[in-house]
């Protein structure tokens, strides 16, 4: 190869290692990973704790930065593994189709650092039902997190909760658990009852769709920005607010 050729080769490998180098989303899976190491959240300090919650309220979302993990089955929201921890903890890009949301839950005794990445989410929280009351369920408190909020969900002190869009728009989170868990209890709003434990599945890891819904059908398997590609009389900015 000539000379004036290594060069542009040269020229462009090392644009291609700033580009990567200058995305601020690896670095924050990393500093979570060095501060978590094999501990889980009981394992770690009060202060622990709060440089958890510094280190998400530190990065400033970009879509670009993520989008690679983001995939979306549209009706419904989607979990998808962004780091598995060694098994200490899951940290996981939730994308939430327009007016959709989860069931009311627990976390299996897990506790929960939530970001808002894209969009609004809200976040419904509940008292535990008594047994066999077969009442609708005491809504406690309802908070709107708008883009970049964070809220510590403590397994052991919120009770339930329950995460909604309730906009016309996409929107994208950022959930890190510890432990991390794979199966939950859901409870009906209107009377209480607790349905069958029921397991959360992954959309895909990292980066890589391993959902059927996702595999089987082309047309479902799309990142956001294929997502956007369906829309094409709307804009950017009123899917994604």
């Amino acid at each position: 190869m000539c000379k004036v050729c290594e060069d542009k080769t040269l020229s462009v490998y090392q644009s291609l290692v700033s580009m990567d180098d200058g995305n601020p989303f690896p670095n924050l899976v990393d500093r979570i990973s060095n501060l978590l190491g094999s501990r889980g959240i009981n394992e770690l300090s009060e202060d622990d704790i709060n440089e958890l919650l510094n280190i998400m309220n530190g990065y400033k979302s970009k879509r670009c930065d993520w989008d690679r993990y983001a995939y979306l089955i549209p009706g419904k929201y989607t979990r998808n593994l962004v780091d598995d921890g060694n098994g200490s903890y899951n940290l996981l890009l939730l994308v939430w189709d327009k007016n959709s949301q989860s069931p009311i839950h627990d976390h299996s005794g897990s506790h929960c650092i939530m970001k808002v990445l894209e969009g609004t989410l809200t976040e419904s929280r509940y008292e535990w039902p008594l047994k066999d009351d077969n009442k609708p369920m005491n809504l406690v408190s309802s908070t709107d997190l708008s883009k970049d909020k964070s809220v510590y969900i403590h397994a052991d002190k919120i009770g339930l909760h329950r995460v909604s869009n309730n906009t016309d728009t996409l929107s994208v989170s950022l959930h890190l658990y510890t432990p991390p868990y794979q199966i939950c209890q859901t409870f009906c709003e209107t009377s209480g009852n607790m349905r069958a434990s029921s397991k959360c599945p992954f959309y895909s890891v990292k980066g890589v769709p391993i959902n059927s819904e996702l595999e089987e059908n082309d047309d479902n398997k799309c990142t956001i920005e294929k997502m956007l590609c369906k829309f094409k009389s709307k804009s950017l900015t009123k899917l994604l607010g």
